[in-house]
Formats: structure tokens, sequence, C-alpha cells
């Protein structure tokens, strides 16, 4: 006899059960050692160095308010993403505290989350198997997850999508306190060393001060939209909805039209509660039956299938072509991801192998986001010269500096680095008119990799003068890859430099 369903829904790992794994120390560690730079960046930066100073040495006594580190990723639709580098002492300040009152964060989640049968927010922190990050966009293992959806859908003659409009971005520091120990208790309880206080507190010196907005990009910033976002999956769960949430994206299943209408008027007066807006423009209501993956999903999954056990030449040419008509459909890049995923499983002849390296080596040109896992599942899982890597290297670079959209240009300095092979046409009066940290940053070890001298001159030059001008918060490792701890003076910055912690890292 098969289970039930109530039973097939509490038989997969609760967010409690996830919660309880993580220790003090492992979230310190995670978010503060492995979760200050975002993944979508070349995998040189790493504040695990800065982790080790913090265990090390003590941080200034008095909270430092910092500006960040600006710099834009492709979408997978094609748009771009504002994200942030934390000044890393201010973000040290934060994962400090947050490590401090952990226990009472973790049980005011497992509070909210004591009613669910099964569980709402599929994308949050966890362990995982390799990596002490704690945060992973669509980390999932099904043994432990399951899939709820095929089972609350059961009674529903409706499905309703939407999610939040400009979620990280709109989150007011405020509303954290609200949501750890309400909101009439949070205005009235004020005094500064409060612990949900200190998180508001620290919040707040990540972004120079700023109430709206936490930072996309740094770990932390996942932890901080959860404990908001749980608060009111309690509320609406309690009101029986049954739904899915990941991160800001909700699906429910109600069993009338009334009752999608009523879900998203419940899920309004919840955000608005905490200055969070729902997105008119991305909600929908259907009837049902719709199929539960999108339709390219289903496509690639049967094209997986049909794929011989040793992929051959025609089979690489036709699943790129079909993978690619889908992208041109669906607007969404990350159907070669996928597709590339379901491959990377596979043996392939030799005649394959070029071909599909070849394609891609064309397709990343196209399509920039493509670049982010570019190392991963073409050049760490095929043997790519590095002659066809140098060439898309320079494409990339002049395609940066023709568009003005800086983010080809660090994985291009990025593999010129790891590979070590140089870039036509680097031009350093241009890297330093682009105005962009990272481009500086990355051209700078560059230029120290192949001596040259005039390079390093003019841009530690700039350093010094942004430092000067007091524009060093928002370049801050620039300035801190490009000067000397004395140059850098008697501050945070200087006393991590002089203590030999490193942000760049090839280990």
């Amino acid at each position: 006899m098969t289970k039930s369903v109530s039973e097939q829904l509490e038989c997969h790992r609760s967010y409690a059960e996830y919660l309880d794994e993580i220790s003090e120390d492992e979230l310190l560690y995670g978010l503060l050692g492995c979760g200050m730079f975002s993944d979508k960046l070349p995998p040189m930066f790493s504040s695990e160095a800065l982790f080790g100073y913090v265990e090390n040495f003590s941080l200034p006594t008095k909270p430092e308010r910092h500006r960040y580190v600006s710099f834009c990723t492709p979408k997978n639709d094609g748009g771009v993403r504002a994200m942030g580098i934390p000044h890393p002492i201010s973000y040290a300040q934060l994962c400090l505290t947050l490590e401090d009152s952990w226990a009472k964060i973790k049980q005011r989640m497992k509070d909210g989350c004591i009613n669910q049968k099964y569980k709402v927010s599929r994308i949050h922190l966890r362990k995982q198997s390799i990596s002490g990050r704690l945060f992973k966009m669509n980390y999932h293992v099904w043994q432990l997850d399951g899939d709820p959806t095929p089972l609350i859908q059961i009674n529903a003659t409706y499905r309703v999508t939407t999610d939040i409009s400009m979620c990280f971005p709109s989150i007011y520091s405020h509303a954290v306190p609200w949501a750890l120990v309400g909101k009439e208790a949070a205005k009235v309880k004020r005094g500064n060393q409060l612990w949900f206080n200190k998180i508001d507190r620290d919040l707040r010196n990540c972004t120079d001060g700023e109430t709206h907005g936490i930072l996309i990009g740094p770990d932390s910033s996942n932890l901080i939209a959860e404990i908001i976002l749980t608060e009111i999956d309690k509320e609406l769960i309690a009101k029986g909805y049954r739904y899915v949430r990941n991160i800001d994206d909700y699906t429910c299943y109600t069993e009338s039209y009334d009752g999608a209408r009523r879900f998203l008027v419940e899920l309004d007066e919840q955000l608005i509660k905490y200055g969070l807006l729902r997105n008119q423009k991305k909600t929908l209501i259907e009837p049902l039956p719709v199929p539960l993956s999108e339709d390219w999903v289903t496509e690639l999954r049967r094209l997986s299938n049909e794929l011989p056990e040793k992929v051959d030449r025609g089979a690489v040419d036709s699943s790129l072509d079909y993978a690619t008509a889908l992208m041109q459909v669906h607007k969404n890049t990350s159907i070669m991801i996928f597709l590339l995923r379901v491959l990377a499983k596979r043996d392939f002849t030799a005649p394959a192998e070029e071909l599909l390296v070849s394609r891609m080596l064309q397709l990343v040109r196209s399509y920039p986001y493509l670049v982010i896992t570019f190392e991963e599942l073409v050049l760490n899982r095929f043997n790519v010269a590095t002659e066809d890597i140098n060439l898309l290297s320079n494409y990339l670079y002049k395609l940066s500096f023709d568009t003005h959209d800086w983010f080809g240009a660090y994985y291009a300095f990025y593999y010129s680095l790891k590979y070590k092979f140089n870039i036509n046409g680097v031009l350093v009066d241009d890297v330093i008119s682009s105005d962009d940290c990272l481009l500086k940053t990355l051209e700078y070890r560059y230029a120290l990799e192949r001596n040259n001298k005039s390079a390093i001159q003019k841009l530690e030059s700039d350093a010094m003068q942004l430092l000067k001008n007091g524009d060093a918060d928002d370049n801050w490792l620039f300035v801190y890859e490009a000067l000397s701890a004395q140059q850098l003076g008697n501050n945070s910055l200087g006393d991590l430099k002089s203590k030999g912690v490193a942000f760049i890292s090839f280990a």
C-alpha cells in the first residue's frame, strides 16, 4: 500500500532539522569564511583569510560603518543584476553578531515553521556535502528535500505564481527586529545592545547606514531575507494556504479562483507589514492542470533519455541546436546550463567532445551568463586548449570595453592569470577610466604578474588618490590590493594588510 498524502508530505527533512544542523561555529565560517563574495564572480576571490583574522584578532570595539563595492552580473534572461561586496570589517562585525544571536534566530525561525507539514521554503541556508558554504542557489537533494508540489495540488483547481518586487533592495533593516521579536516589542525595546537591534545596526553598517536595502551577493543576505519571509510563511500557513517558496518566488495551489485571489490579498497584507510589495507584473492565476515543470525542462529530460550511452558528434550537435532554439524561445540561458549538466554525466567520443567545446566557445560569446559556469561545466570537464581560452578571453575583454559591461573582462583577467597568457589591448589608462573597482583590482594583479612597472605605478597612484579623496570604501578591494599597510594607514584595512590577510587566492 502506498503512503497517504499526509505521510508523504511529512517523510522528508524539515526546515527545523536543516537549521539544527548548523552550529554557531559553522554559521560563522559559512557566512564569513566562504560567503562574503558572490559565487557569480571568478573563484579567485576568497574571504577565508578574513575568517582566520577574526578567529585570532579582535575587531574594532566600535562598530564601523562603510560603503561597499558595487558590480553588475548578467541574468539568465539577458538583464543585469546590481550586486555588492561589503567592506570586510563591517561584514565581519555583522557575521559575529549573527553568530552570537544564532540560537535565538534559529529558535524564532523554527517556531515559525512548527505548523508546516512540509518544507515551504525550498532554497535556504544548509550544510552542503563538500563546501563550508551555507548557501547555493538551486542546491537540492531530492532524497532529503522531496518535492511537495504533486501532493499539495491534489485538491486544487488553480495555481498562483508571483514574487516580491525587488526583494533584497527593498528589505528594511528595522523589519528584521520586527520579524525576530514582533513589531510592537521591537518598537518599545530600542536599546542598542539588544541582540536584535545589533543585527539591525550591523546590517546598516554594511550599506553606509542605509535602512532600505540589503546587498545581493553575500550569503548573510539570504539569512536575513529568510528571517522575514519565514514569519510571513507562518501567517499564511496558519490560514491554510498550500504553497512553496523559492526565496521570493511563490507558487500556491487553491481550490477556487476566489481562493487564489484571497491568497494574493493575504500575501499583500503580510508583505506590507515588513515594507515589501508583490510584483504585479509577474503575478499569474491559471486553471489546473498545468505541467509541474516548465516545458523546456520536460523537453530536455526527454532528450537526455534518448542520448546514446556514449555521446557521439551527431547527438552533441542536435542537443545543442535544440537547447539553443529553446533559449531563444524562452529567453532563458539557464536552459543551456541545464543541458550541460545532463551531458556532464555522460561519456563522449573524441569528435563529440571537440564539437561540444567548439560550440560552447561560440555560445559563451553570445550569451554572457554562460561565462559564470563555463569553467565548471566545460573547462574542468573537457581538455580545452589554452589557445582557445586565450581567444575567448580576448573577445570578452574587448566586448567589455565596447559595451562598458565589465563582467566579461573580470573572467578574461581571471583566465589569463590562471592559464598564464596575455590579453591583447590591455591599456591601464582605459582600465582606470572605467572607475570599476574589480576591473582595476584584476588589472593590478595582471600587471604584477608581468612586472609591468608603468601600469603598476599608475594603478598605485590611482589607489592613493582614491584613499586621499575619501573614496576608499567604494573601492576597498582595489585600494587594499594596490597599497601597503603603511600607505593604508592606522585603520582597519591597514591592520588587515599588516596581518597578511589576502582576498585573492588560486588555491
